[in-house]
């Protein structure tokens, strides 16, 4: 009986609904609409175009100028100490031991007096002690984590920079960046830029490109891959050239990122690509020069923060074959300056073209190079402003 009593009930909302005028409106509007809107019409994605641009007139502009206008108050509310050249750069500790964040610290040092400070908590230790930062510094960089706003708020400086990663940070929700407003932003992720940038945050954009070496082909039958994480392991590669004649070669090194696990090869993969295997090195030459010996290099990670290994080895005139996202898409075009794969569905990877993808691949890591020791500038300008 109360089942049906609300059946009831919900058919008389109906039909009080339906002899409104309002609903009579809706009623000759679909009409009309109706068959302009079959699946895979092109009024139908008119319709949608249409529907996006007022999404964006009367939803995004108000969100993104509530955005900017309290990003602007800040900044006439913050005290930047412009005088000073001292800033403080705080930076994930394991990036002491692959260097791969030298070429950003060096370069701070040329203009700045830098108190790096090594960040612990991927280990599970406390953040460091940021008591001694006041308003005599500049400002302060943050290189790939940042700590919560109520942490930063404690900071007696409010000149505060973040360099985020994508490999760590390019999948959170926008909720997450916009606890952030007032934070500057500097993005080495063309992709994680243009999010924050349609987030209304102030965010700039640089491409890193390292010194190019000289042009080194390798031999084209050797393939140099460094395992840093698990799902991309020897599994992965033997699915990428499984068309290939059995002399092809692969030097693995193994040097896991933490959290990760080395997957280790059969007996029967050492034997079909004569695997020879390295750990560690002492110095980054060491490294640099057992990859001269191969045309082929496999960018090691399936997202990249800035992507260094794999960079090093494009300047080198290494053909790099990497999963198809970001940052190696980002510099690689598939066919043309490298490899693109999916990772989840790896395919074999044709290549008759290597000697000239190698050259591309060179020509553009030299003219990329000219246009990073024009551009990084900016991010000295971009601390002091």
């Amino acid at each position: 009986m109360q089942n049906q009593s609300e059946i009831s009930r919900l058919n008389n909302i109906l039909n009080t609904m339906q002899n409104t005028k309002l609903w009579q409106l809706a009623e000759k509007i679909r009409f009309f609409i109706k068959p302009l809107i079959r699946k895979n019409s092109l009024q139908r994605r008119i319709l949608k175009k249409i529907y996006q641009v007022c999404l964006y007139f009367f939803q995004y502009l108000p969100m993104l100028f509530k955005v900017r206008a309290k990003n602007f108050i800040k900044y006439l509310n913050t005290n930047t100490n412009r005088q000073s050249k001292k800033i403080v750069y705080i930076g994930h500790s394991y990036h002491a031991k692959t260097q791969s964040t030298a070429f950003l610290i060096d370069y701070l040092k040329e203009h700045f007096d830098v108190t790096v400070v090594l960040d612990e908590t991927w280990q599970g230790k406390n953040p460091p002690n940021l008591d001694f930062i006041d308003d005599s510094y500049l400002g302060v960089v943050f290189f790939q984590n940042i700590y919560s706003p109520e942490i930063l708020a404690k900071i007696k400086n409010k000149n505060l920079i973040f360099c985020p990663m994508y490999d760590g940070s390019g999948g959170l929700p926008n909720e997450y960046w916009l606890q952030y407003e007032g934070i500057k932003f500097v993005n080495f992720s063309r992709t994680l830029h243009k999010k924050l940038i349609n987030l209304g945050l102030n965010s700039i954009h640089l491409q890193y490109f390292p010194k190019p070496n000289k042009f080194f082909a390798g031999d084209a039958k050797k393939i140099f891959f460094w395992q840093r994480i698990t799902n991309l392991n020897i599994n992965t590669l033997e699915k990428l050239f499984s068309n290939k004649e059995k002399n092809l070669e692969i030097h693995l090194h193994k040097a896991i990122d933490p959290e990760h696990t080395f997957i280790k090869p059969t007996k029967e993969q050492e034997k079909k690509f004569s695997i020879t295997y390295s750990t560690w090195f002492k110095t980054r030459n060491e490294l640099l020069s057992l990859i001269k010996k191969s045309a082929i290099y496999i960018a090691p990670r399936e997202y990249e923060g800035i992507g260094l290994s794999f960079l090093e080895a494009m300047a080198m005139g290494k053909a790099v074959i990497a999963v198809n996202n970001p940052t190696m898409n980002e510099y690689i075009k598939n066919n043309k300056t490298g490899y693109l794969f999916n990772l989840n569905d790896p395919k074999n990877i044709e290549l008759n073209n290597l000697e000239k993808i190698q050259k591309n691949c060179y020509s553009f890591m030299k003219n990329g190079y000219k246009k990073w020791e024009t551009k990084k500038s900016e991010i000295i300008t971009f601390i002091k402003r």
